[in-house]
């Protein structure tokens, strides 16, 4: 994530040195002696020049940065690049205030102010990492205290305290639904958790990278397997194979395949099916795949296996008609078990999201999105979509790039690259005119979806070329 700091002074280079490697930091000032010294405590861009001055802020990419921090001693120049940061759109714009006084005049632009040395630092510190809650240094700077917030991602969701092995720090308090918590060894920590940690200041970078990682694990919340349910006909074989492609793109560990009953078959048609499915095992048999008798017909056999077996995503090739698909939609909403409409169009060049600012429903997507992209080692793609300019809309350009920089925040935990386009237009069309062999993420929100009422999300799975994978909530 692009950051651009006006001026190379002392809160600058206090910032720069707690900030994480997930920051491309980009220094403006007029001292080249200033920029050396920043340079010296790690690897840092810099633009030599005046920080008011638009032309240095847009050679420092303050155009397409995540963040503006406007460190200058002179109010005068941090206040014009606080204006141009808003006029661009960036996302977190914060400022040192020189003089008391002037802290009105900055609060009226809509920005983040704060006046002193330290504590600038530290709520800068703060404001960029949406993982960390507070942070405090005491013991005459020797120790630090930090509060974090354990994530739905978190490697250290359900890992007992002791075995953090933590050496020179210590887990302190656990607020737990509002309840505080004496951790002991054996407390294990859970999603939500608000956990304090004390210990050396000499060892802040590594216990911030500890408790603010995340690791991939969809689909794991929903269940381990992928279910495909397979009819003996002749597109079996290309949802199986996207299946297959689909487990070792996520989390997934095997496929679960659901086949009629043979005993209810034809003999010539069941002992086809038996061929085949010796054929399966052989043409994937670096996966898993276990193969069960559908309980139930049609659409409908997937989600009842969900319900007996650990089933984190069910499969079905896109059915003819807006009204199949919105129909499979619903029982994926209703059974809270993700759905891949599948296209065909495979391996994938990685996950798609579409940001149109409903930011609820996305970010469901999202995070699984995320995951996605951090298993298989792609890039994730977000396309924001704006309305065309001759139709109102309450989304502003601004909307759209928070929404996007809140991706790529969590993104970064990750380790994920994020590709970033802002277009105009209808989303399914937007996303169709791609052309893109991407998997298009989308999240299923919590009220019904009908054929008169199908939402993006289902003209999105009913239209485009790409297989589309829906994400309910787990709620």
């Amino acid at each position: 994530m692009r950051l651009v700091i006006v001026s190379a002074g002392n809160v600058s280079r206090n910032v720069i040195g707690r900030l994480g490697d997930r920051w491309e930091i980009t220094l403006i000032d007029p001292a080249e002696d200033s920029l050396e010294m920043a340079r010296q405590i790690r690897q840092v861009d810099t633009v030599r020049g005046d920080g008011s001055s638009r032309l240095v802020l847009r050679r420092a990419g303050l155009e397409g940065a995540e963040a503006l921090i406007a460190a200058s001693r002179d109010d005068d120049i941090n206040m014009e690049a606080c204006r141009y940061a808003r006029e661009l759109g960036v996302p977190r714009i914060i400022s040192v205030a020189s003089r008391y006084e002037h802290l009105p005049s900055y609060r009226e632009l809509g920005v983040t102010v704060v006046s002193a040395d330290n504590l600038t630092a530290r709520h800068v510190e703060i404001n960029l990492d949406g993982r960390r809650t507070q942070s405090a240094a005491f013991a005459n700077g020797l120790a630090e205290a930090m509060e974090f917030r354990i994530s739905n991602d978190s490697p250290l969701r359900g890992v007992s305290v002791r075995s953090l092995g933590l050496r020179s720090w210590l887990v302190a308090t656990v607020l737990r639904d509002q309840r505080l918590i004496i951790p002991h060894g054996n407390t294990v920590l859970e999603e939500g958790d608000l956990v304090t940690v004390v210990g050396a200041t000499e060892d802040y970078a590594d216990m911030v990278e500890t408790f603010t990682a995340g690791h991939a694990n969809f689909p794991l919340d929903y269940g381990l397997s992928v279910a495909v349910s397979l009819t003996a006909g002749p597109t079996d074989d290309g949802v199986l194979a996207e299946a297959a492609h689909f487990v070792k793109f996520t989390a997934a560990d095997s496929i679960l395949a659901l086949h009629p009953p043979l005993e209810r078959m034809e003999p010539e048609d069941a002992e086809d099916l038996r061929r085949r499915m010796d054929q399966w095992r052989m043409r994937h048999e670096n996966i898993e795949i276990s193969f069960m008798p559908a309980s139930a017909p049609g659409f409908d056999a997937p989600f009842e296996a969900a319900s007996t077996e650990s089933v984190g995503v069910v499969v079905f090739p896109r059915p003819p008609g807006r009204r199949k698909v919105v129909g499979l939609i619903e029982m994926s909403r209703q059974r809270g078990v993700p759905l891949l409409i599948a296209s065909g169009r495979f391996p994938y060049s990685g996950p798609l999201v579409v940001m149109t600012g409903e930011e609820d429903e996305e970010w469901q997507g999202t995070r699984e999105a995320i995951d996605m992209a951090s298993h298989s080692g792609t890039a994730l793609q977000t396309v924001g979509v704006l309305p065309p300019q001759f139709l109102p809309g309450e989304k502003t350009l601004h909307d759209i790039r928070s929404q996007i920089s809140r991706v790529r925040e969590e993104a970064s935990v990750h380790g994920v690259t994020i590709r970033r386009r802002i277009l105009r237009g209808n989303p399914v069309r937007v996303v169709d005119e791609l052309s893109t062999s991407s998997l298009v993420v989308m999240g299923i929100g919590g009220h019904p979806y009908t054929y008169l009422r199908p939402g993006i999300v289902g003209l999105m799975a009913a239209t485009v070329d790409s297989s589309v994978i829906l994400i309910p909530s787990r709620s």
